[in-house]
Order: C-alpha cells, then sequence, then structure tokens
C-alpha cells in the first residue's frame, strides 16, 4: 500500500511537472522568469495554505462545538 508520505508525491508529480512544462510552452522570450515565478507559487502555496486550512477546520469545529452544546443544554433544560 501507499505510505502517507508517497501519496503527496505522487500526486505533487502529477500536477507540478506538467505546470511546469505549460508555462515553457507559453512562454519564449522570458522563459528562466517564467518558470521561476511558477516554481516560486507552489512554495508559497505550500507555506501559506496549511495556516488557512488549520484555521478553517478551527472556525469550523468551534461552530460545531457550538451547535452540539446548545442542544445539549435545550436538552438539559427540557427535561426539568
Amino acid at each position: 500500500m501507499f505510505k502517507p508520505s508517497s501519496t503527496p508525491g505522487f500526486g505533487r508529480c502529477l500536477t507540478y511537472t506538467p505546470s511546469l512544462i505549460i508555462v515553457t510552452n507559453y512562454f519564449n522570450k522570458r522563459r528562466g522568469l517564467a518558470v521561476g515565478m511558477a516554481t516560486a507559487g507552489v512554495g508559497l502555496g505550500m507555506f501559506s495554505f496549511p495556516p488557512l486550512i488549520g484555521g478553517l477546520f478551527w472556525i469550523t469545529n468551534m461552530f460545531v462545538f457550538k451547535i452540539c452544546t446548545r442542544f445539549k443544554c435545550t436538552l438539559y433544560l427540557d427535561n426539568d
């Protein structure tokens, strides 16, 4: 089976390499700058998305926690 470390590597292989090939096909004059910007965009995305996704899951978990707490409180108050 796949290890957790090999699955993201395989996914990156399927997306990263073709994207660089597409960039090199469209830019002839400043190909190095275009490939450099595309590569920097990948690094920036890897740096910025985990905190954003972590914050999104935190907000979602807090929302679910609030709903469950309110539901439990209403059940408790209705039983009196």
